[in-house]
């Protein structure tokens, strides 16, 4: 979370603000779930991880999972290779690519995504239609019954 500075530029002061209000948010969803959440001290990068579900062979539940008590509850770095290799091999997933070549696999699929107009997440696309954030859902499910 960006911290104030002397001199905040209006770019710094609204990252600040927006990273409490999504701090915010992530806690109360997450006590409506009765999950104990604690953002770590230092948040770490993620990206490792994240990266590791652009080619994840079968569900990746198990995987998703024990990455959210890693970082969650063990403050784990899921940029580090050595605990994204562990968390594959405790959870079972089978991963058909290299995780040293996981990252600028994401930035390829994020890429894609950008080209194909997705500039968020979550994001759905129904119909040819984009529909980026969870306020959305109500209508994604209106649109998803008529098209069947």
């Amino acid at each position: 979370v960006p911290r104030p500075g002397q001199e905040e530029t209006v770019g710094e002061s609204h990252r600040r603000v927006r990273a409490d209000s999504q701090r915010q948010l992530s806690i109360k969803y997450a006590a409506h779930q009765g999950i104990d959440l604690v953002f770590p001290k230092h948040p770490g990068d993620t990206d490792l991880a994240l990266a590791i579900l652009t080619q994840v062979d079968g569900d990746p539940t198990a995987f998703i999972h024990g990455a959210f008590h890693a970082y969650w509850h063990a403050h784990a770095d899921l940029n580090d290779m050595a605990v994204v290799h562990a968390l594959l091999q405790e959870s079972g997933v089978l991963y058909a690519g290299s995780l040293a070549t996981a990252r600028e696999d994401l930035e390829a699929a994020k890429d894609r995504a950008e080209a194909e107009g997705i500039v968020g997440a979550p994001a759905y696309v129904i119909a040819d239609q984009i529909f980026v954030g969870r306020e959305h859902l109500p209508w994604i499910a209106e649109l998803a019954r008529d098209l069947d």
